[in-house]
C-alpha cells in the first residue's frame, strides 16, 4: 500500500511536498493502527462520504492482493443513525457522537 501511495503522490506531484508527506503520514498511522488490532475509522461530506466509504469497502475486501480484511470502518453508511443524530443534534455532532460511540483509546 505504502507503494501505491507513493506512486500516487508522485503522480499528483502538483499538490505538492508538504500533500504528499501528510498523506504518507496517514497512511503510516494507518498502518501502525491496524497492524497494532485497532480500528481506522473514516468519514466525510458529500463526495468525501463516498471516497470515504470506497476506501473501507476497498480495506476490508482485498484491494490489490488477497489477505485478510482490515478493521476499516466509514461513519457515512448508517443512514438511520445519521438521520436519528442530526435530528436530535446540531450537524456538526454528527460524527462526533459516532466518535465517541465506537472509537476506544489505544
Amino acid at each position: 500500500m505504502r507503494t501505491r501511495l507513493s506512486e500516487a503522490c508522485a503522480a499528483y506531484g502538483s499538490l505538492g511536498e508538504e500533500f504528499s508527506r501528510a498523506v504518507v503520514e496517514a497512511a503510516a498511522w494507518a498502518e501502525e493502527t491496524l497492524r497494532s488490532g485497532g480500528a481506522v475509522f473514516l468519514l466525510g461530506n458529500g463526495g468525501s462520504a463516498a471516497d470515504a466509504q470506497h476506501w473501507a469497502a476497498e480495506l476490508v475486501g482485498r484491494y490489490a492482493d488477497e489477505r485478510e480484511p482490515l478493521n476499516v470502518q466509514a461513519l457515512t453508511t448508517n443512514s438511520s443513525t445519521i438521520t436519528a443524530l442530526v435530528n436530535d443534534y446540531p450537524p456538526n455532532e454528527v460524527f462526533e457522537r459516532q466518535v465517541r460511540a465506537h472509537v476506544k483509546k489505544g
